[in-house]
């Protein structure tokens, strides 16, 4: 191991990165080793040791910094600590994820994820990930890591800005609908973090949720309603689950649910059930240490005529898809393709989901895992052709995110017909509008989902 200090010394705004010095050295050395298995560890362990050098000091600020260890406790909107871990982690495994996950953490502090920790590092005289990108890209060059394996930062940067802002403009959409009917926000953890919360679960809803309604959000997995370290997930003003509940709670006590059925695309028929977090197997007594959890289907809607309509599934996004995750945090797992019979009749979806197993590289807002699980579920429940799955989103017009994302959700149900799944995609402000056109008894209800959603 040849990296240390003496490579780099930090005192702004003169300081200095011997870069090609370090790569002069970083050659020599290489060529010492014979065998690609010498080389690849040395050059792992260098790759180790450049990245301690971030990540030491970092956990050095959080003990001593009281700033600093404000942002890792209380604003940042990723857990810093966490990240640290799987930084040094990925740094003694793996160049290529290496040098993915390196940019993905410049581009996540400039976008302001953790807002003044790089001034701080800086200041403070220490490495950032910035201005040790040169060091990085020395080790990278000599284990051959191709530019194509490491992502655009300027392209990355462009793309989280534009997805921070979708957010941003949701969330401020209903920051402003609360203030202008005097609902005073609580922050994620009471009195600290951003006020976005309502104070009660009750306050973000248009009417109370029925009993059967809140008996199956505590039974399914979202834990949408525990207030144990703060208010609830539902208290938050962009919750997709308080959307979801805005939108499908209140026909669950009418007995004319034509407007709910035309804004699907259905002239007629007698709608038998309305259920949330509604638990679908994929398979009949599923191994738990492979799958841990059913499939949850954020509501589906069963028909008295079954036998002449399909059962509607519907997958409910808000902000989610604005706040992108980590390919590796979406993928699909391999216990799912191994089980081949899961997939009779859809080998278009499995040859996605081998595309996206174990981390979804193909889509950056869609979360096409979650919804070939969906689809799974729903197959060995009704069968194919015996239920359409519906994906609803929240679209903000002009945003090159919503825009992005709206591609995605047609190259993946372009993929999912070959297969004759039924899928449709639709935006929230969508079956607003239509509902809009049937106002007659639901004139409240019609005002409320204008006025806050579209």
């Amino acid at each position: 191991m040849i990296f240390s200090s003496a490579y780099y010394h930090i005192c702004a705004p003169d300081s200095v990165y011997e870069v090609e010095r370090y790569g002069t050295d970083l050659n020599r050395a290489v060529s010492r080793y014979c065998s690609m298995q010498a080389k690849r560890k040395f050059l792992l362990d260098e790759q180790t040791e450049v990245m301690r050098h971030i990540t030491d000091p970092i956990r050095d600020l959080i003990r001593t910094n009281r700033n600093v260890r404000q942002i890792v406790l209380f604003d940042g909107e990723v857990p810093l600590a966490r990240w640290l871990e799987e930084l040094d982690g990925v740094a003694k495994r793996s160049f290529t994820e290496c040098s993915q996950r390196v940019v993905r953490m410049n581009r996540e502090l400039a976008a302001g994820r953790h807002e003044g920790l790089t001034g701080t590092l800086f200041m403070q005289n220490r490495p950032t990930f910035v201005s040790f990108e040169g060091f990085f890209g020395i080790i990278w060059k000599a284990a051959g890591v191709c530019d194509d394996d490491i992502p655009n930062l300027d392209e990355a940067f462009a793309r989280r800005t534009e997805s921070d802002q979708a957010f941003h403009n949701c969330k401020e959409r209903q920051k402003k609908w609360a203030g202008k009917y005097g609902l005073k926000l609580i922050g994620s953890k009471g009195g600290r973090g951003d006020p976005a919360y309502t104070p009660t679960i009750e306050d973000n809803l248009f009417q109370p949720m029925s009993l059967e309604t809140r008996q199956e959000f505590e039974e399914g997995d979202g834990d949408e309603l525990t207030t144990e370290d703060g208010p609830a997930k539902m208290q938050a003003v962009h919750s997709s689950s308080a959307l979801t509940v805005n939108l499908f709670d209140y026909w669950r006590g009418q007995e004319d649910c034509d407007p709910l059925l035309q804004a699907f695309g259905l002239s007629e028929g007698s709608v038998k059930s309305i259920e949330f977090e509604a638990k679908r197997p994929i398979m009949d007594s599923p191994n738990r240490e492979h799958f841990p959890r059913d499939p949850n289907l954020d509501v589906t809607i069963a028909f008295a005529d079954s036998n002449e309509l399909p059962d509607l599934a519907f997958e409910c996004k808000f902000t989610e898809v604005y706040r992108t995750s980590e390919p590796s945090e979406k993928g699909l797992a391999p216990a799912y393709l191994r089980e081949e019979h899961l997939w009779i009749e859809l080998p278009n979806c499995r040859e996605l989901g081998q595309r996206i197993c174990p981390r979804d590289d193909v889509f950056v807002h869609l979360h096409a895992a979650q919804l070939l699980k969906h689809t799974l579920g729903l197959k060995h429940r009704n069968s194919l052709g015996r239920f359409v799955l519906v994906y609803l989103w929240y679209d903000v017009p002009g945003s090159a995110a919503a825009k992005r994302h709206g591609e995605e959700v047609d190259r993946f149900r372009e993929i999912v017909s070959r297969d004759g799944l039924a899928f449709r995609a639709l935006t929230f402000q969508d079956v607003i509008e239509c509902f809009s056109k049937h106002r007659d008894g639901h004139e409240a209800y019609i005002d409320y989902l204008t006025g806050r959603y579209l």
